[in-house]
């Protein structure tokens, strides 16, 4: 799964410009995944 931060989904709002200010490259896209197998030499 993957979407856009946005800053109407944040619950505490005083933390948006703290992490993801411009200072910090913004909002950016967040990937959820599963990691289900790994290949090992």
């Amino acid at each position: 799964y993957a979407d856009l931060i946005k800053p109407r989904n944040f619950i505490d709002k005083s933390i948006t410009d703290r992490w993801y200010g411009e200072s910090h490259g913004g909002f950016h896209k967040m990937y959820v995944v599963e990691i289900v197998n790994v290949l090992h030499r």
